[in-house]
């Protein structure tokens, strides 16, 4: 079992440590310690973890010293995204390997995103130590398919996603548009972002339309649960992101394959979760235990991180960002 330290184990808003601490747990880690912005939101976190699933370990106010007293092999960043370039410091330091929330981090000044991105991934992949985010949705595709087999291989014109993040404007492009790039990532390839454009679809701005082309460098045919890769002529996908805001989970989400539609559903309170499709449903296995599972595995394996989509995760949000930006500033 990896020693494994939480940085934002303690749920704020949409924060979702306390669910990544267990879905680690439950992919074989051993949960040291938590780490929260001070003692007392430390020790907070600590006795959820082992009231709610068992979980004993100890708590920190201070991440830099929970990793260099616990000596951690895996550290889980969940803190609020400002926090996660120094966090993500922290944890290449230690030479631990390292899921994070999305953002991986997001610069002061725009001119830094690139150059600083590069280096985050650097730090880790020069120790050989794996780097990956906590972008589920993915997982979600073989339940896809068994919903629409005919789509399976099919070649991706259309994505369309919907999301209800806790956020609005700019704010709601970094919380959520992580997973669309991560889905288009999964389905074809790493690519590049063009044409963003951004409209609020109410008055009061808490329904956000975001648009792009997303053009891959090449088209991966997904077979669930190997990946095979063919280069094709590249072509573009054309990307509609939907995003209403929404304080009360279960938060509505769904996204369509060229207008094969999908929705999350999630029957409380024992948090079950199954796909809807056009007549029938499928139950689904929850897709973060499902990522927290295959970190856990090609952290054993030392399966390299994939140094240009990790960069593309940040990169690719920046024209997506400026153009919401811009859209606030009329």
């Amino acid at each position: 079992m990896k020693r494994t330290v939480v940085i934002g184990a303690r749920r704020e808003r949409q924060g979702i440590g306390e669910f990544v601490a267990r879905a680690l747990a439950h992919a074989g880690a051993e949960i040291v310690a938590v780490v929260g912005r001070s003692d007392a939101s430390a020790e907070e976190a600590r006795r959820t973890l082992a009231a709610r699933y068992g979980i004993r370990c100890r708590a920190y106010g201070s991440a830099a010293a929970a990793l260099e007293r616990e000596a951690p092999e895996i550290v889980a960043i969940c803190s609020p995204f400002r926090l996660h370039a120094e966090h993500l410091a922290l944890a290449a330091e230690a030479r631990a390997h390292c899921l994070c929330e999305k953002p991986m981090w997001w610069p002061e000044r725009m001119a830094d995103l690139a150059r600083g991105t590069a280096a985050l991934v650097d730090s880790f992949l020069a120790r050989e130590r794996r780097l990956a985010l906590v972008t589920q949705w993915p997982q979600t595709l073989p339940w896809f398919y068994r919903l629409y087999p005919s789509a399976e291989g099919e070649r991706l014109t259309r994505f369309e996603m919907e999301l209800a993040p806790d956020s609005t404007g700019a704010q709601a492009v970094l919380d959520s548009l992580p997973h669309v790039l991560s889905m288009l990532q999964a389905l074809t390839g790493t690519g590049a972002v063009a044409d963003a454009r951004a409209d609020f679809a109410r008055a009061d701005r808490r329904e956000l339309l975001v648009d792009f082309v997303y053009k891959p460098a090449t088209i991966e045919a997904l077979s669930a649960p190997e990946r095979s890769t063919s280069s094709i002529d590249v072509r573009s996908i054309d990307v509609h992101c939907r995003l209403v805001t929404c304080s009360a989970p279960p938060r509505p989400a769904a996204y369509a394959l060229n207008g094969r539609r999908v929705d999350r559903e999630i029957a409380l309170p024992a948090y079950t979760m199954s796909l809807r499709g056009e007549g029938s449903s499928v139950e689904l296995v929850d897709p973060l235990e499902l990522l927290a599972r295959e970190f856990m595995e090609k952290t054993q394996s030392a399966a390299p991180a994939n140094r240009q989509a990790l960069e593309e995760s940040v990169t690719l949000l920046a024209p997506l960002w400026e153009a919401v930006r811009k859209l606030e500033d009329k």
